[in-house]
């Protein structure tokens, strides 16, 4: 298969959203936590790493005060759309440079979002910029990528599947995801192969894209991984203590072949 069109994955909003709006299960989760955390005041929300809003439209329709910072400014336009007057700040940031001088009761980093930052000295001023956006007792729930070794094993030329689905074309030339009965139903396929640099731990995903077998682009995004105990140790020595840690949001154990970490912490001070 070819590498055509190299594109970052998050180059097409109105793409990444019809690859991943259908993701709730990782919405329900943030949800159901912040509404255990309901105090008398309105819980306000830091979502680090917003996208077009999948998480941050839904907890505000859900009555909370929500600030999404993304350093996309096309993501941030069509999630500022889709948001229709919802209580919802959108701020275009980096966030290791953040500084919006106030404080969250949470602050959330979904779907791999951390794992952005690829140097310990860019997680060092990412940490000490977010203790700032917290008080004593803030909560931090992240994601990220499960590392699996058969999986970081691969190379280049090992291609596996990462999902499929059916699309139709719109009027406007766009696709919007429909199911197989549909007449003008094709099937867009996602392959990907991986290179993993184990000094670095970043691994190089190329995602392939293909329509009814016709090659459409390549998307490449690039990945710190982490371990279960160097996540913890990250938090721990930045003033974090550990709550939870699950597999899934089922909130199944952290086991070898999970998918995903999810942690729940708690600023100490």
């Amino acid at each position: 298969m070819e590498c055509l069109n190299l594109v970052n994955i998050y180059s097409d909003p109105y793409f990444y959203d019809l690859e991943y709006d259908i993701r709730k299960d990782d919405v329900l989760f943030y949800i159901e936590q912040c509404q255990m955390l309901k105090t008398s005041k309105p819980l306000t929300i830091l979502e680090l790493g917003c996208g077009t809003g999948r998480i941050s439209i839904p907890l505000a329709v859900c009555g909370f005060s929500v600030t999404g910072v993304d350093v996309d400014k096309n993501m941030l336009k069509l999630a500022e759309q889709k948001a229709h007057g919802l209580d919802i700040e959108f701020i275009e940031a980096n966030f290791i440079d953040l500084d919006l001088s106030k404080k969250f009761d949470v602050v959330l980093m979904p779907y791999n979002a951390f794992q952005h930052i690829h140097s310990d000295e860019g997680v060092s001023k990412f940490f000490d910029n977010l203790k700032k956006h917290m008080h004593q007792g803030s909560k931090f729930i992240m994601e990220l990528m499960n590392p699996l070794d058969d999986d970081l094993s691969r190379g280049p030329d090992d291609f596996m599947p990462f999902d499929a689905f059916y699309v139709k074309k719109c009027t406007d030339g766009s696709l919007k995801r429909t199911n197989k009965n549909d007449p003008e139903s094709k099937i867009l396929v996602i392959e990907d192969t991986v290179v993993f640099d184990p000094i670095t731990k970043i691994a190089n995903y190329n995602l392939y894209y293909s329509l009814d077998g016709e090659d459409l682009f390549t998307k490449r995004i690039d990945l710190r991984m982490y371990r279960e105990e160097e996540l913890r140790e990250v938090l721990i020595s930045n003033d974090f203590n550990i709550l939870n840690v699950y597999g899934d949001f089922n909130k199944n154990p952290l086991k070898d072949g999970s998918q995903s970490i999810v942690l729940f912490a708690e600023l100490k001070y």
